[in-house]
């Protein structure tokens, strides 16, 4: 994780970092560390978690994920918040289906 960190850092490019294992193993503790130690500083993060109960919804692990991206964006000063969506939408890409 911590090399495919480094990789979107020196490249721009973005990239998808799956975590998987047996519950209870640490996982979440894993990713909320690394979180914790790289994100404030070089960039931003997002994370989200599967949850058993939530199973029958369609993507709530990425919506989950977005909104702990979005949510301290909006959290920011209203007068950076254009340009941040900008940037947001550059980092993105199209959003239009293509």
């Amino acid at each position: 994780m911590l090399a495919a960190f480094d990789r979107v850092v020196t490249s721009g490019r973005r990239e998808l970092v799956l975590v998987s294992g047996y519950s209870g193993i640490g996982k979440s503790a894993v990713v909320n560390e690394l979180h914790k130690a790289l994100a404030p500083s070089r960039g931003l993060f997002a994370s989200g978690k599967f949850d058993q109960y939530k199973r029958d919804i369609p993507y709530a692990t990425l919506a989950q994920a977005f909104q702990s991206l979005i949510r301290p964006l909006l959290g920011r000063a209203t007068r950076s918040w254009p340009a941040g969506a900008t940037r947001l939408r550059e980092a993105l890409g199209r959003t239009d289906g293509s």
